[in-house]
C-alpha cells in the first residue's frame, strides 16, 4: 500500500507509579533538564516502539523486556550505585576533620543527580554512616548559592 499515510493520534494515559518509580523518573527529568510528563511519554513511546517492532520482526514471545518500569528503575539503580561509589570516594579521601566539609561538597558538586533520589538508600549503598544523608541535603540546598573554585 505504497502512498498510504500513518495517522497519528492522541491517547490520554494514567500511570500510577509507586513512589520510588516517581522518584526515578523526577530524577530523570531533573538530570536531563525534562518535565516529568515529558520523561513517562517518551519511555511510553519507546516501550510502545520496541514492541511493535518485536511484532513486525515475529520475535513477540510475551512482554517486551525491558518494560518501561523495569528501565527506569534500573536507571535509578545504576545512578544511586555511581553516586554512592562517588560518595565513598569523597568520604575516605577526605583529611581527618573535613570529612562534612567533603560530605557537603559532595551534595553541591552532584545536586542535579541527586534530586529525587532516596539519600538513605545512597548512603546505605556506600557504607557510611546514615546521618550523612542530612549532610548531603544541605550540600544539596547550598548548591543553589555557591560555586566551587
Amino acid at each position: 500500500m505504497a502512498g498510504r499515510r500513518a495517522r497519528s493520534f492522541e491517547v490520554l494515559v494514567t500511570v500510577r507509579l509507586d513512589p520510588s518509580t516517581y522518584g526515578a523518573v523526577k530524577h530523570l527529568a531533573a538530570q536531563n533538564g525534562n518535565t516529568f510528563s515529558r520523561v513517562v511519554r517518551d519511555a511510553i513511546r519507546q516501550h510502545l516502539t520496541e514492541r511493535h517492532q518485536q511484532s513486525l520482526n515475529g520475535s513477540e514471545r510475551g512482554p517486551a523486556e525491558p518494560d518501561t518500569r523495569t528501565a527506569i528503575q534500573r536507571r535509578h539503580r545504576d545512578v544511586t550505585m555511581e553516586l554512592s561509589t562517588l560518595l565513598k570516594e569523597a568520604r575516605d579521601q577526605a583529611p581527618e576533620g573535613d570529612v562534612v566539609v567533603r560530605i557537603h561538597l559532595f551534595g553541591i558538586d552532584n545536586a542535579d543527580e541527586l534530586v529525587g533520589l532516596n539519600l538513605a538508600e545512597l548512603v546505605e549503598a556506600a557504607g557510611v554512616p546514615s546521618p550523612y544523608a542530612t549532610e548531603i541535603r544541605k550540600g544539596m540546598r547550598l548548591a543553589e548559592y555557591v560555586k566551587r573554585k
